[in-house]
């Protein structure tokens, strides 16, 4: 098999996901693609690609959103809201974790954006002035 450019990879996986291949098999494939072509370095950028692909073809995102606590409901359905708005998208998918190193606040990131409200990162750029 000829070697692919990251982008080229992460719209074959992209359509591939779409069509509703078993995820499993496709990431067993691709994790074998990159090692077999020493792009294993490669793995967290092809990530980040298929996510915005996955955006901007399907209306879908998928955003990585870091708190100090659990959330609530509430804010569960907020940041959604927020996130669909900003990234003009129609369904979004949060994968939650908590980091009580955050003090207070949140961090969302999304495959083109990060916005970063936590008290650490305030307080971080306090010191710096």
């Amino acid at each position: 098999m000829q070697r692919l450019s990251r982008h080229r990879l992460a719209d074959y996986v992209a359509n591939e996901l779409a069509k509703g291949v078993s995820h499993e098999d496709l990431m067993r494939h691709t994790a074998a693609y990159l090692l077999e072509h020493g792009q294993a370095d490669q793995a967290e950028l092809l990530i980040r690609d298929i996510t915005e692909i996955l955006a901007k073809k399907h209306g879908s995102v998928i955003a990585e959103v870091v708190t100090a606590r659990p959330l609530t409901d509430s804010l569960r359905k907020s940041i959604t809201r927020f996130i669909s708005d900003k990234e003009q998208s129609d369904h979004v998918e949060i994968n939650e974790s908590v980091d009580e190193d955050l003090i207070g606040g949140l961090i969302i990131r999304t495959p083109t954006a990060e916005y970063d409200s936590s008290i650490r990162t305030q307080l971080r750029q306090l010191r710096e002035l």
